[in-house]
């Protein structure tokens, strides 16, 4: 296998590594941060259930019959979906801007209106008109000022640097210095190698010694993290030392594992047979909800979608046919579980016989597209007759995108590991899809294959909603469509 990828890795991650290192502390997917915000949100909507009543009357309600307390579970999940959709738990430094603030009134305004419809089809008890206005405006202002404090709190208070030493100072550990030397969530001290030619060398000024000096660092209580930037260690004294920096409170990562806490993706470049076979891989077990809870609720969610899309599906339909000569649906072989192929099905977006007969990766502004193929592709509505897939086991709801099956020969020959992807059924969405939207060169596909092999190795019911959510924000805000 050709591993001539590492420059072009290295260029992709330096556009995303840092701003994504906060996102996956907590549950690996949720960080502290989102956690806290999450948190107030939910106390804020507690609390404005209880008090608008007593600012609209002058006196509090105290209810605790199961339709108020549905009443509040009900309103507790309106609004945290809508906050959720309005992109309202990224930790931006702009929580004090105007347009920030204008967020969450559409946010709140939203989840108002959504909560209205919801108590009158689900026929429960709901708060007038008046109290509903109140509340959603105590959530609103409110839920921006606990944003506000927390962004104070944390830039003030909480913000510390992780104190990280890097051992290897060659071509992955000098970029991994590069990525991280900048960012403030960071202070790298230094490397850790024992060529003398780098030590002494005047353009390598941040090796600070061999062996000796890691010893050092190993009893050094204000070292936070290690970072291994060699692919196989032969030396018994590195990993001896390696260890009892461990024991001494000091969090030890190789390459790969930094970049699966740190991005929520495992770097191909550092990866081994000996790692994989070492490490759990979570779609290799027979859990219940691999070989069964999951396959259940595909179908079922497959069979709502097409009931309550079939007139959207009609509209769709009768404008292909008129925009442009041709089939309504586009037909394609593409590569599934365990690299059988199959014939996914779309709605046709691009002008019959646009490629030839020969693969082409898709284009941001693809001339091949039609109007009306343009409009169904920001809408993710050209996805939909994939559901039929769903229905007939060739694919689920999440997991990686599947591939063709000429692009599939190309790129398992080029990159490292790609055929670990198939090791699932591919889905509609999938993890690849919410973290780096569409993907239209070998340059992409190496970068989702970080995320997709991330997806194979933690599969959970966990990770499939957290997913879910954000193909819903990504879905509605027509984000990643090409």
């Amino acid at each position: 296998m050709k591993t001539n990828w590492p420059a072009e890795i290295l260029r992709i991650n330096s556009r995303n590594y840092c701003r994504r290192y906060h996102k996956t502390v907590t549950m690996k997917h949720v960080s502290v941060k989102k956690l806290m915000i999450l948190i107030g949100d939910i106390a804020i909507i507690a609390c404005a259930y209880f008090f608008a009543p007593i600012i609209r009357f002058g006196v509090p309600v105290i209810d605790v019959s199961s339709g108020y307390l549905i009443g509040l579970f009900v309103l507790m999940f309106v609004f945290l979906i809508c906050f959720y959709i309005g992109d309202l738990y990224s930790f931006k430094p702009s929580f004090g801007s105007l347009p920030y603030l204008f967020k969450v009134a559409l946010s709140a305004a939203l989840a108002c209106i959504l909560s209205i419809a919801a108590f009158y089809f689900l026929a429960i008890t709901a708060p007038g008109r008046g109290i509903l206005a109140i509340l959603s405006i105590l959530i609103g202002f409110t839920a921006y000022g606990w944003r506000l404090f927390l962004s104070i709190l944390f830039k003030k208070v909480l913000a510390k640097p992780k104190i990280t030493l890097i051992v290897g100072a060659g071509r992955t550990g000098r970029a991994l210095y590069n990525l991280l030397k900048d960012d403030p969530h960071f202070n790298v001290v230094g490397f850790i190698d024992r060529d003398p030619g780098l030590q002494e060398n005047a353009n390598y000024p941040e090796v600070l010694g061999g062996h000796e000096v890691l010893r050092r660092y190993s009893c050094d209580k204000y070292l936070d993290q290690i970072i291994v930037a060699i692919k196989q260690i032969s030396d018994a004294d590195l990993l001896s030392l390696l260890l009892q920096c461990k024991l001494n409170g000091i969090a030890v990562y190789d390459v790969p594992r930094f970049y699966e806490v740190a991005f929520g993706k495992v770097h191909i470049e550092h990866l081994t047979d000996a790692w994989l076979i070492n490490m759990s891989v979570a779609a290799a077990l027979r859990s219940v909800y691999n070989t069964k809870i999951k396959r259940v609720m595909g179908v079922v969610i497959a069979v709502i979608a097409l009931i309550v899309s079939f007139l959207i599906c009609l509209v769709i339909a009768l404008f292909i046919k008129l925009d442009s000569p041709g089939p309504v649906f586009y037909i394609q072989k593409r590569v599934g579980f365990n690299g059988k192929t199959f014939d996914l099905v779309k709605f046709r977006s691009m002008k019959v016989d646009a490629e030839n007969d020969k693969p082409v990766w898709a284009s941001i502004e693809d001339e091949r597209v039609t109007r009306v193929g343009r409009i169904i592709r920001r809408l993710r509505m050209d996805e939909l007759p994939q559901l039929w897939n769903v229905l007939k086991g060739e694919m689920t709801l999440l997991g990686p995108r599947p591939e063709r099956p000429d692009f599939v020969e190309m790129l398992n020959k080029e990159i490292p590991y790609y055929s670990l992807r198939h090791a699932v059924r591919p889905g509609l969405s999938g993890w690849a899809q919410v973290n780096y939207g569409y993907g239209a060169s070998k340059e992409d596909a190496v970068e989702k294959l970080q995320y997709d092999l991330y997806y194979v190795k933690n599969l959970s019911i966990f990770l499939d909603a957290y997913i879910m959510l954000r193909t819903l924000r990504v879905v509605l805000l027509g984000i990643g469509a090409r």
